[in-house]
């Protein structure tokens, strides 16, 4: 059964329906201003009478809470700076260069690099770090693939 609620904004009145599939969605009325599949909240962004929204759903023990920006969102640009603690979250999967030389070095670097996708996307933040550990750990078996063909063991 769907669970439905509703939050103001500025006297403007949104309502949230989240669907037992995980779907999330926003209305005016009978408008549908965002609807997303969210495994644990997500982030909705649209415009609405000419102003912008971000709605941050959180669920949480006590129910769900809404966090509204309006008329603030960030532009997201290929040059936006992260905070060093995201480049070190991503970047564990380098330490495979100290020990598998250039084979771990190209695998790290890989997983390095999806992970910053990862990262910058729209996707909670719990599911980024389970992906993040995942990329970092398949890198990781398949540098121990390639050590053991190598070998031949």
């Amino acid at each position: 059964m769907a669970k439905e609620m509703t939050f103001e904004v500025d006297g403007v009145e949104f309502r949230f329906i989240n669907h037992p599939g995980g779907t999330e969605e926003i209305f005016h009325g009978e408008e549908l201003l965002s609807s997303i599949r969210s495994f644990l909240g997500a982030k909705h962004l649209f415009n609405h009478g000419g102003d912008d929204y971000e709605v941050k759903v959180k669920a949480g023990i006590a129910g769900v809470s809404f966090n509204v920006s309006k008329n603030e969102i960030k532009q997201e640009s290929g040059g936006e700076k992260l905070p060093a603690l995201a480049y070190l979250a991503c970047g564990w999967p380098l330490a495979l260069v100290a020990v598998g030389g250039a084979i771990g070095g190209a695998l790290g670097g890989a997983a390095f690099g999806i992970n910053l996708v990862i990262y910058k996307s729209q996707m909670p933040v719990p599911a980024k770090v389970v992906l993040n550990l995942l990329t970092g750990l398949g890198a990781v078996v398949i540098w121990l693939m390639a050590a053991i063909a190598i070998s031949g063991r």
